[in-house]
């Protein structure tokens, strides 16, 4: 994760697709796609990562993306954005009914997004949410139409052991788990009306000041 890494010649434009049985993942630039049993449980920009710097949101579907190495049931992937000195290297293995996701991140400069973000884009057919604390809820059909999403936030708490796990009629439960990140917290809310998704993200606020090399992220998507 560093500057001479993106004169790698590695081909930008393939696809990375991990499957099992059931199971399967596809990256592309990006934007991570999880299938069960062939049926598409994401839709716009599916497994991404974001942040705001400057008062701007970025996402991971901007970046520069590079393949670093893949094998059988794993791959790592490496990106850079246009105009960010921030990197980040991504890696992904499947494991039965569940894929693990491992984020790491660099800056280079003296940069500090204000808010960070580990976002799973979903289908609109699941209409019912739960956290591992028992708290549970249900989504509307309903999105905004203008900036502001903030009336169509369903939770933003923060969990001891963090699990979002989300419920729909004719598809497969989603369970979306933080292993380890500090400071991030459980988000749900649905998308705007562009992608007319349900949103489960784990978010962070940098309130202090924080090493520009780090391990960011560490979850697992689990489908059953």
């Amino acid at each position: 994760m560093g500057r001479k890494t993106l004169k790698s010649k590695e081909n930008t434009s393939e696809l990375v697709k991990l499957a099992n049985e059931d199971l399967e993942f596809i990256f592309n630039r990006g934007k991570g796609r999880i299938f069960w049993k062939g049926k598409e449980l994401t839709k716009g920009l599916g497994a991404y990562s974001s942040m705001r710097v400057k008062g701007i949101w970025y996402d991971s579907s901007q970046a520069i993306w590079k393949i670093e190495s893949r094998e059988e049931n794993r791959f790592s992937v490496y990106a850079k954005w246009f105009f960010l000195p921030i990197y980040q290297k991504w890696r992904m293995e499947i494991i039965k009914n569940k894929i693990l996701w491992k984020i790491d991140t660099k800056i280079l400069e003296g940069v500090r997004p204000e808010i960070e973000q580990v976002n799973i884009m979903a289908v609109e057919g699941y209409n019912k949410w739960a956290l591992s604390n028992g708290i549970t809820g249900e989504f509307e059909d309903s999105y905004t139409k203008d900036y502001d999403i903030l009336p169509f936030r369903y939770c933003y708490t923060s969990l001891d052991d963090p699990v979002i796990n989300i419920k729909g009629k004719k598809l497969a439960p989603l369970y979306f788990r933080c292993i380890e990140g500090n400071g991030f917290k459980t988000l749900i809310e649905n998308s705007d009306h562009f992608y007319k998704a349900r949103m489960i993200q784990y978010q962070k606020v940098n309130n202090e000041v924080f090493s520009p090399e780090r391990k960011f992220f560490k979850g697992e998507i689990k489908v059953e």
